[in-house]
């Protein structure tokens, strides 16, 4: 039997990458002058239509760019473990045999 794939899970999948790539948990903030904004990198979870999709904030008014196709919930938790598993990759050191 498999496990059910929550919001709860995609979204604490979602916390990983945005801490391993630095960037904050919360799209949106106060600057210094307290206004409020978006933080541009930070990764958030679209749902529409039933389904879900991996986005990227891009723009200090909110606008975001689509990371993967629109899926199930099982889609697309496996296919933001995919940009996990590539980030931890690459921080690997290829060594010379």
């Amino acid at each position: 039997m498999t496990n059910r794939i929550t919001v709860k899970l995609l979204k604490a999948k979602i916390d990983t990458l945005n801490d391993l790539l630095g960037f904050n948990r919360e799209p949106y903030g106060r600057d210094e002058k307290g206004q409020l904004g978006a933080r541009i990198g930070t990764f958030v979870l679209d749902q529409a239509y039933g389904g879900y999709r991996l986005c990227q904030i891009v723009s200090n008014t909110g606008a975001e760019r689509d990371l993967t196709l629109r899926g199930t919930a099982r889609e697309t938790y496996e296919a933001i473990s995919g940009v996990i598993t590539g980030v931890r990759l690459a921080r690997i050191p290829v060594s010379n045999f």
